[in-house]
């Protein structure tokens, strides 16, 4: 079994820093750069992606602002009794004429600077939240990732 190079010393905010820790700061193990981090940070997906942002929360959110609205991207639904129902634009519509070629995390970021709850909103979904035995990585889990059992 490797060792790291030299022992981390990281910041602890209850009982002061040891020693200045920079965002670029890493440690080798073997030749390959690792991240450390305290288990309870430990995901079985990456949390936080552009697309998965600009599909659950930007055009959602989109899609609302659309129909309040009442774009020429809307659906408009007839119902057998002869009344029509204004309906959001789908995520798919919106993909074609709004985002059309863009770079998502542009158009995540532009529309995350005009409506900043977004990104709080999104953080608030379960697999945020501490504990979640079904996003969070079980110590089985993490020994076999470690060591290949």
């Amino acid at each position: 079994m490797a060792f790291l190079e030299s022992p981390p010393s990281l910041p602890c905010a209850l009982h002061g820093v040891l020693r200045p820790h920079t965002a670029y700061e890493s440690y080798s193990c073997d030749g390959h750069r690792i991240l450390l981090c305290p288990k309870k940070f430990l995901h079985q997906k990456l949390l936080l992606s552009a697309e998965d942002f600009l599909t659950r929360q930007v055009l959602t959110y989109r899609q609302k602002e659309h129909l309040d609205q009442k774009t020429n991207l809307c659906r408009y639904v007839s119902k057998a009794d002869g009344s029509i129902t204004i309906k959001e634009p789908s995520k798919k519509t919106l993909r074609q004429y709004e985002v059309n070629g863009q770079n998502h995390l542009d158009y995540v970021r532009f529309h995350t600077r005009e409506n900043p709850d977004l990104i709080r909103r999104y953080h608030e979904q379960p697999e945020f939240l501490p504990g979640s035995t079904e996003h969070f990585i079980s110590d089985a889990k993490l020994d076999a990732i470690l060591y290949h059992a």
